[in-house]
């Protein structure tokens, strides 16, 4: 089953030393991390993305997708690389909107633990232990609790 990783932060600094943890962590071997978004929620309790310059947006499936398709392609040519990009692409954008559900009652389970103008850390990750995870987003203020989906 897979499980989002989600850490709640008071306030702007303590989410920006969470996301930089979790970087640390990736390169340390404790986490692998595949898709990492900040959220916050205002005091109407609207959520909206919060950007941080340690962000990494993934590439989209839909992009990864059509590269991938468009390289192997091009082994078989120019009519190849058109049919490799227009395959790769549509299987990235099913597997993008497949994410996208998902991420809609991920984010309702979330909401209801974020106080208005609080941060959320969600995390698509491997843990190679939670305990040395949650540890470390304690030391820095957070809560630590994951989500299925």
């Amino acid at each position: 089953m897979d499980t989002i990783l989600v850490v709640t932060f008071v306030d702007q600094s303590a989410a920006r030393a969470g996301v930089m943890a979790l970087h640390d962590l990736s390169r340390e071997g404790v986490i692998r991390l595949d898709r990492l978004a900040v959220i916050t929620k205002d005091a109407a309790g609207v959520l909206s993305r919060a950007y941080f310059e340690d962000d990494f947006p993934p590439p989209s499936r839909t992009l990864a997708g059509t590269a991938l398709g468009s390289l192997i392609g091009l082994l078989a040519g120019l009519p190849g690389f058109a049919i490799g990009a227009g395959l790769g692409g549509l299987i990235g954008l099913i597997g993008d909107a497949r994410m996208v559900h998902a991420d809609h009652a991920v984010l309702s389970e979330v909401a209801t633990a974020l106080i208005p103008g609080a941060y959320g850390v969600l995390a698509e990750a491997r843990e190679q232990s939670a305990k040395q995870v949650d540890d470390r987003m304690q030391a820095l203020g957070g809560t630590a609790f994951r989500v299925s989906r």
